[in-house]
């Protein structure tokens, strides 16, 4: 691992033993050199954290006893890892093919970037038809962009902080709101960086059927809101 900087992808799962390992699999496919893994297993009660130690390094799995939310595990991963370039990946999800190595490219040649986002393919099931959350209801066509699966330096999460536990859905909007608020450069590519899974257990089918999504939307705009307001406010003191 010494070409380049050090690159973490970061996984967090939650009772996702059926699909973490392609997960995995699709972040050690990845041909950039200086790559680790680091799965947090947010107290799943099957095997997930069984699959993914059974790669050895470069993965490493840690544990948390009791289900803390997605937030916290990640922010675990974060904390553990030791790369200067963060990947987030959803453990039900995978990376495309030469996605970090192009990401990392991006942020070596335009130093004044602090977030990737590349575009999603959604992937279904057998069963599934795409569903309306990934779609774009002005046009109807596919949502391109996905804020949870970024390649972000470490350096932006020093300046503006992790993301907020408080938030059980959308803190991922929330950190890249935070992101914007804080001028930090976000460059959104024409690359299809993830393969988004569609199953019947999405956490965001979840969250729309019972609503946190929208709620964490709205809380979202909110907070942004607040900070625009206070920056406007200390711009004319």
């Amino acid at each position: 691992m010494t070409e380049g900087p050090v690159v973490t992808v970061v996984i967090p799962v939650l009772n996702g033993e059926q699909f973490v390992g392609d997960a995995i699999e699709s972040a050690l496919a990845q041909d950039h050199p200086a790559l680790e893994v680091v799965v947090v297993d947010d107290g799943s009660t099957d095997r997930s954290a069984a699959v993914a130690e059974a790669f050895g390094p470069p993965v490493r799995v840690l544990r948390h006893p009791e289900n803390l939310g997605l937030p916290s595990a990640r922010n675990t991963a974060i904390d553990a890892g030791a790369g200067s370039i963060l990947v987030m990946l959803d453990a039900d999800d995978r990376l495309a093919p030469g996605c970090v190595g192009r990401h990392v490219a991006h942020l070596r040649d335009h130093p004044d970037t602090g977030v990737v986002l590349g575009r999603q393919e959604i992937v279904l099931e057998p069963g599934c038809t795409t569903p309306f959350w990934a779609l774009d209801p002005n046009t109807g066509r596919q949502l391109t962009h996905a804020p949870y699966s970024v390649t972000v330096r470490r350096a932006v999460f020093d300046a503006i902080g992790a993301y907020d536990p408080t938030y059980r859905m959308s803190e991922d909007l929330e950190w890249l709101a935070r992101c914007y608020t804080h001028g930090v450069r976000v460059d959104y590519l024409d690359d299809v960086a993830l393969y988004r899974r569609v199953h019947s257990d999405n956490m965001t089918a979840r969250g729309h059927a019972d609503g946190s999504i929208t709620k964490g939307m709205l809380r979202v705009a909110h907070a942004a809101a607040r900070r625009n307001r206070k920056a406007a406010g200390g711009a004319r003191g």
